[in-house]
């Protein structure tokens, strides 16, 4: 699906976002802007930390370069803040659940 994204360090518009899956089998969120570079992930693993999102969700972190990325990823209707979490000394971001028009190309 195409979708513009803005958040702080994330622009892309008229990007397709799409979920594939991290090794472990969970969802994972990218999207490419079409200029050829690899795929820019949205989306973070947090199995290290013993964290495991639900079917349908995924981890946005909220800090560093994702700074106001989940806050984007609801405004453009690519997922949805569900909870806020906290993961090693300064990890912070929100279990999210990634909208139907997403998951339906996965």
């Amino acid at each position: 699906m195409t979708f513009t994204i803005r958040s702080k360090y994330v622009h892309i518009v008229d990007g397709d976002v799409r979920v594939t899956r991290y090794a472990d089998g969970s969802l994972a969120l990218v999207a490419d802007d079409g200029s050829g570079e690899p795929p820019e992930r949205l989306s973070v693993n947090l199995a290290g930390y013993g964290m495991t999102p639900p079917a349908g969700h995924v981890y946005v972190k909220d800090y560093s370069e994702h700074e106001g990325l989940p806050h984007a990823l609801e405004e453009a209707g690519v997922a949805f803040k569900e909870e806020e979490v906290r993961f090693g000394p300064w990890g912070h971001g929100w279990l999210m659940r990634v909208s139907e028009r997403v998951l339906s190309n996965e």
